[in-house]
């Protein structure tokens, strides 16, 4: 959409200069100066569009590191807990019955609780007995080291909620805008042509203008994906 909208726009200046150029020409009834104002009025739209959208990518980024952290805590727990409580069965079983897999956000968050409610009953080991840690390349994660991963996922996931809904606010008012354009622009070529006929010098002028580019396509941003 941004690309289109640039295009629209630039089209608008060619427009607004041929206005100048022909006096006669009054698209709509607006003058020139009318024309200008369109333009500048779509400057501060394209710019919380742009805002919204790098907010968005950013929001998305952050709850995705938030999720693969969480997730790979997990899968730490999961291998690791079983192996240490080989020998209690009823530690064993409870461990068993934890979730093993989680391929979406809301299973990552969910194995994170499940963990988080078994590891509190599990026994305490070592000497002197403490509670169970997840060995880690350099400070073991422990119960509650879990859960600030939680937290901070479940803050993530619900901070890029937010920033999406203001992203796409700001996307609704940039294809307003850029319905007034091209509404304007199609209502002039229309008249261009019908005022003067091809050959004259005014019309000449009115086809400077640029048409729609060829492959330009809807730009989107993608949607968020799982982890």
């Amino acid at each position: 959409m941004l690309k289109l909208f640039d295009f629209a726009v630039s089209q608008l200046r060619y427009l607004k200069k041929a206005m100048d150029e022909i006096p006669s020409f009054r698209p709509d009834g607006l003058t020139p100066g009318d024309v200008e104002a369109l333009v500048a009025s779509t400057v501060p739209v394209r710019s919380d569009f742009v805002t919204a959208m790098q907010s968005l990518e950013g929001a998305r980024a952050l709850r995705r590191t938030s999720i693969r952290a969480l997730h790979e805590a997990c899968v730490d727990f999961g291998q690791q807990a079983p192996s240490v409580f080989r020998r209690n069965p009823t530690a064993t079983q409870c461990l068993a019955s934890l979730p093993m897999k989680d391929r979406t956000i809301q299973e990552t968050l969910g194995r994170a609780e499940a963990i988080l409610a078994q590891w509190g009953q599990l026994p305490l080991i070592g000497t002197p007995p403490g509670e169970f840690t997840v060995a880690q390349v350099e400070v073991p994660l422990t119960r509650a080291g879990l859960t600030v991963l939680r937290e901070s996922a479940l803050g993530a996931v619900s901070a890029e909620g937010v920033v999406e809904q203001e992203f796409e606010l700001e996307r609704a008012l940039l294809k307003t805008k850029l319905g007034e354009v091209r509404d304007l622009l199609k209502a002039a070529l229309a008249l261009g042509r019908s005022q003067f006929p091809k050959g004259t010098p005014q019309r000449e002028v009115i086809s400077a203008i640029p048409k729609r580019k060829v492959g330009v396509r809807k730009a989107k941003v993608p949607p968020p994906v799982a982890q």
